[in-house]
């Protein structure tokens, strides 16, 4: 079709904005983009509401007969318990028809009611198809308990469905304690036992050694299951799953539960120790040798009764374990296997038998371990803080076993801003919203009570998610990427109602370029915010930086942005020159600009005493660190490679692996060393002054009852 005619650009445009898509934005400077018709057609296709161009006046009548005949909205949300009235549409029926309605509740009990519809008040009317339609709104009396609820509705032998989310406005809160924690990746942890990287029992000690010093949490990445073969992509945001723990963290000389202590060959535990005096974490190795040993042990507890109960009770780890083994025999894609397995079926003879075997061991494993882990969290008032990726790797299990939920041939993105001129694309699929509802959040469910289930605290990734998403065609560039908007009440309900069963505070990444609804709506539903000290310093050394709110996780900065000693001597403005990331003018003028930030707030610093004359970098973060602790911010976070003045960033966005080594650089101290890293010891007790020890974490935090 030829975008030519005023009367097809409108119809496609209506159909879009029927589907949540939408056909234009405001960039940074305020200006309208119109989204590409080519780019909205393909995103249209990618929804399953057309299959090209040809399609659009069909698939808009066929939208009007599915939004008015028959029809209620797949989901309903119930603020607090009190449903809305359920709006049903139907055509014109007798006037002495009956609606026959029943919830079934989350408990197995269930209440059933019948309604005339001439009983019922008419909200609107509109007519497809020649069809005269109407719609009625039928209220539920009363407030519905917490939790998933099926409402189903029958009028003249036709069925609607609909799932009913009754779900707290705000997500659990916790203790209010003014509390504060440390962050540091767990690949970059590392003990004299460590094999290469820091491993769940290492967390497990961090934990501990942050529980002495007083703190209320440890932060740290994304531990989700990665590629560390075929394909190989060790980016904690490009997990295989959202479902399932990294193998590469296990113990391996771990107790195994109902077993005892592993045997390890002795040679391979001196290999493995070996690799932690590389500075940067070699995966490819780490993961031969961890692999090895675990593959004994799968074969020498085969007939562990705790294996057995673990795979009897999640039989969804031995699909996963069948994925894993089928990528070592049919290839690294599944995109190119064979139809029935591409579409999800597999069978004995697709994967080796010992290969699924071994990565079931291992999820056992690092399961049982997360769980300790957590454990040990709470009765250690330490509530552990995860990070929950925006998305998954395509190649990955979630994306092949769930694939119906996932747009196909997109990717998601964001649009252009100052360091990224022509947007960027993360490479990921998103979830297709309309499928997603359809499926009653099923997947996203699972994937938050996996997190929650171990975790004090979790950080969503792209809280702007909860509202749209970048959508980039296949073969287009950032320019061209399309917004699509999501059902972002419904996305809170679950959040809310999962939070307080797991009583686990939600924080979402309000990062970067952020509608002002994302920010109400954190606020709205008690999600914490997150601040970042950098972006917040001023030129007036009289107020050197703005407040964080009240509700915020707040730090100097983030994994994605350079350390503070980096930052101060300007080295990460160096370094995004010579990766070709800045061009030498923009460079120097980034250094001028940040000049002025920085002598505001030195000279704060020295005008109350917090810092000498001629301080050196970690004295000044010290007392930057002091300026937040001061503040009403919820939580402070202290990057630990921060305070002994560590340079190297975790990761530089917009580079490639052959360009920096992101996600790789391991931590200058041993844990064992921490107490004698007088930085550090120093920073801390700057933090622990001001705030306080705090109010300890309940014990009753597990609060499993998903």
């Amino acid at each position: 079709m030829t975008w030519g005619q005023q009367d097809e650009l409108a119809l496609l445009r209506h159909l879009a904005t029927a589907h949540n898509v939408q056909t234009a934005y405001h960039d940074l400077s305020g200006r309208l983009i119109e989204a590409p018709t080519d780019s909205i057609v393909a995103v249209l296709r990618a929804m399953g509401v057309i299959r090209d161009a040809w399609d659009i006046p069909g698939a808009l009548e066929a939208y009007q007969r599915e939004a008015w005949q028959w029809h209620i909205e797949p989901v309903i949300v119930a603020w607090d318990g009190l449903a809305p009235p359920i709006r049903v549409r139907l055509p014109a029926v007798d006037a002495d028809a009956v609606a026959t309605c029943a919830i079934g509740f989350e408990d197995g009990e269930t209440r059933e009611w019948r309604v005339a519809l001439e009983e019922l008040p008419t909200a609107e009317v509109y007519e497809t198809g020649g069809v005269q339609c109407a719609g009625l709104d039928i209220t539920i009396e009363g407030r519905l308990p917490l939790g998933y609820h099926r409402l189903a509705m029958d009028v003249l032998g036709n069925r609607m469905d609909s799932l009913i989310i009754a779900a707290p406005r705000r997500a659990y809160q916790g203790p209010k304690e003014h509390a504060w924690g440390v962050f540091l990746p767990l690949y970059a942890l590392h003990t004299e036992r460590s094999w290469g990287i820091g491993d769940y029992t290492d967390m497990t000690e961090l934990v501990e050694w942050a529980a002495k010093q007083g703190a209320n949490f440890v932060g740290t990445l994304p531990l989700l299951a990665t590629f560390l073969d075929r394909p190989y992509d060790h980016s904690p945001y490009a997990p295989v799953s959202r479902l399932f723990w990294n193998e590469v963290y296990v113990g391996t000389e771990a107790p195994v539960p109902g077993s005892g202590v592993p045997p390890i060959e002795a040679d391979t535990a001196a290999k493995a120790r070996l690799l932690t005096s590389f500075q940067e974490v070699p995966y490819r190795a780490i993961m031969g040798l961890k692999r090895h040993a675990l593959e004994l042990q799968t074969a020498a507890e085969q007939d562990n009764p705790e294996l057995s109960r673990f795979l009897d009770s999640k039989p969804i780890v031995g699909d996963y374990a069948a994925f894993r083994a089928a990528i070592e025999r049919l290839g690294p894609n599944w995109r190119e296997w064979p139809e029935e397995q591409r579409k999800g079926t597999l069978l004995p003879s697709d994967f080796d038998g010992q290969v699924a075997a071994y990565h079931a061991f291992a999820e056992w494993r690092a399961a049982t371990q997360m769980q300790a882990l957590a454990e040990t969290s709470r009765a250690n008032s330490v509530r552990l803080y995860l990070d929950l990726p925006v998305g998954v790797h395509p190649a990955g299990y979630d994306a092949w076993r769930c694939q119906n939920q996932f747009a196909q041939r997109i990717a998601v993105g964001a649009p252009p801003d100052l360091l990224a001129p022509d947007g960027q694309n993360w490479g990921f699929e998103p979830l297709n919203p309309s499928v997603a509802r359809r499926a009653g959040y099923d997947y996203l469910i699972a994937y938050l009570r996996h997190h929650l289930g171990v975790a004090g605290m979790l950080r969503v990734d792209h809280a702007i998610g909860l509202h749209r998403m970048f959508w980039i065609p296949e073969g287009a560039s950032g320019r061209d990427g399309v917004f699509v908007r999501q059902h972002f009440d419904e996305l809170y309900a679950i959040l809310c109602l999962e939070s307080h069963r797991y009583e686990s505070v939600i924080v979402g990444e309000n990062l970067g370029l952020v509608p002002p609804e994302v920010n109400d709506g954190l606020r709205e539903h008690g999600i914490a915010g997150m601040y970042v000290q950098m972006f917040n310093l001023t030129a007036d050394p009289d107020a050197p930086m703005k407040r964080p709110e009240p509700s915020d996780v707040a730090a100097f900065a983030t994994h994605d942005l350079p350390p503070f000693a980096a930052y101060w001597t300007d080295e990460d403005l160096l370094d995004r020159g010579r990766l070709g990331l800045l061009p030498p003018d923009r460079v120097q003028q980034e250094i001028e600009a940040r000049a002025g930030l920085k002598s505001a707030l030195l000279a704060h610093l020295q005008a109350r005493g917090l810092v000498a004359d001629s301080p050196d970098v970690t004295e000044v973060f010290r007392g930057a660190l002091t300026l937040l602790a001061e503040t009403d911010a919820e939580y402070v976070m202290i990057g630990v490679e921060d305070a002994w003045g560590e340079t190297q960033a975790q990761n530089i966005p917009g580079t490639a692996t052959e360009q920096y080594p992101n996600w790789t650089n391991r931590a200058a101290h041993s844990l064992e060393e921490f107490d004698s890293v007088t930085t550090l010891t120093e920073a801390l007790e700057a933090v622990r002054r001001l705030r306080g020890i705090g109010a300890t974490a309940p014990a009753s935090q597990s609060g499993i009852g998903g």
